[in-house]
């Protein structure tokens, strides 16, 4: 029987967050490189957006464990992206004027990935709940979802819903209780396979890995499938592009 909800990860998932900070530290990183005089060789700018965008020192995570606050955590990202370019770390001032710009320039490119509207709409269309369960604030994840057109997101549970993060049996639950569903009945759909994939199958839900750069191999009891899309067809139980 097909789920009758599904639950979405926000980041890199539905929205193309990735591609969103991309753009958004060469903006801030080139500002500043040029009032320094420096220039940053091809090798070195993906040093740095790999790191940043990756999050190579785990910085995300020690926001998740209270540790650090949600503007040190990005700091801290990119104090680690300019270790990696091999460059010197802006002194703290220019560290805090490169953040108040990021969060303005960020937000102007918070766009969906091409195939989530449609995805979305097909599932609506069909009577499927739907909803998301995000490693974030729920208000911010709600913002997000808004500006990158996908509005109508009734269900957003995040990191302060319910004082869980994924991959936490709690955090997925919520979700499926605010569909008034239970976990059995949804799926997840996510891009990690940890966080995402594993968190919602140990949860009880139907567990769907969105990878779009094939790089990741599926946890036992995860499906695999190239997009948003993909995960619709399953979803739905039309012919799926399952790998």
């Amino acid at each position: 029987m097909s789920p009758a909800g599904v639950l979405f990860d926000v980041d890199d998932t539905l929205v193309d967050l990735e591609g969103a900070m991309r753009a958004t530290f060469r903006e801030l990183a080139s500002a500043h490189l040029l009032r320094e005089g420096v220039v940053w060789e091809d090798s070195a700018w993906e040093a740095a957006e790999s790191s940043f965008c990756g999050d190579a020192g785990q910085q995300y995570a020690r926001y998740l464990a209270g540790e650090l606050s949600f503007l040190e955590q990005r700091i801290a990202r990119v104090r680690d992206a300019y270790r990696a370019a091999g460059a010197p770390v802006p002194d703290p001032q220019s560290l805090l004027h490169w953040e108040d710009g990021y969060e303005q320039a960020v937000r102007r490119r918070w766009r969906p990935f091409s195939d989530v509207p449609e995805a979305l709409a097909r599932l609506r269309s069909a009577g499927v709940a739907v909803g998301a369960v995000t490693n974030n604030v729920a208000a911010y994840q709600r913002a997000k979802l808004g500006i990158a057109g996908l509005g109508g997101f009734d269900v957003v549970v995040g990191t302060d819903t319910v004082g869980e993060v994924k991959p936490a049996p709690a955090i997925f639950h919520e979700g499926a209780r605010q569909l008034d569903l239970a976990p059995a009945s949804c799926a997840y759909v996510g891009d990690n396979p940890v966080v995402d994939g594993v968190g919602a199958r140990d949860a009880g839900l139907e567990s769907v890995l969105v990878d779009r750069k094939g790089i990741v191999e599926a946890p036992e009891g995860v499906t695999k499938v190239a997009t948003v899309e993909a995960a619709v067809d399953f979803v739905l139980g039309a012919p799926a592009r399952v790998e």
